[in-house]
């Protein structure tokens, strides 16, 4: 099964309390959390798009990058960053052989997909025991002109359904539809 989760925008902290990502620090444990993981998980690979990951990733440059575009485009109200994460079981694939580097290339076919929109992401992937899981945190500020990442939430899941789908059908050798990169160019 292949499924975008984008309820994470609004996380629930230990305490309790609503996390809606409008804080500093709040992008900065987000992306400390993606690149380097925490006590009970690691992430497998970490990659990103738009943002520096040589010659070291650290996650704070990467969050302070994506901070600094928001403050030079003076967006600093609202969400700041999108913390989405999309679930592809084990069974998707075939070869249990290449299914690491299949994922790591997924990863990267997907951020693909928000670079091209025209929006900063790093990314990585946890492996639990029946799935994986690809975990971005997305700039909602483009480095390009400082818009906002402002979609219909309907019509921006279908859409990233249907790509991570492609991406996934690609990658495994086993073509599943059709998606128009075209629809990405960022305008």
């Amino acid at each position: 099964m292949i499924g975008i989760n984008r309820i994470s925008t609004k996380a629930v902290r230990k305490d309790r309390l609503q996390l809606h990502y409008r804080q500093e620090e709040d992008i900065y444990r987000l992306v400390h959390y993606i690149v380097n993981g925490n006590m009970q998980e690691a992430p497998i690979y970490v990659g990103g798009k738009g943002v520096t990951l040589y010659p070291h990733i650290f996650a704070e440059q990467i969050a302070a990058e994506m901070l600094y575009i928001q403050q030079i485009y003076q967006k600093c109200r609202g969400l700041r960053i999108r913390h989405e994460f999309a679930y592809i079981t084990k069974d998707e694939f075939p070869d249990q052989n290449r299914r690491r580097l299949q994922i790591c290339q997924i990863a990267d076919w997907y951020g693909n997909y928000y670079f091209y929109s025209g929006f900063q992401c790093v990314y990585g992937v946890f492996e639990s025991v029946d799935r994986y899981i690809i975990r971005y945190a997305i700039n909602t500020v483009s480095p390009m002109d400082g818009a906002k990442y402002m979609y219909n939430e309907n019509e921006i899941l279908a859409m990233e359904q249907s790509c991570l789908e492609y991406a996934v059908g690609e990658v495994t050798g086993r073509r599943r539809g059709w998606f128009d990169f075209r629809r990405l160019e960022y305008y």
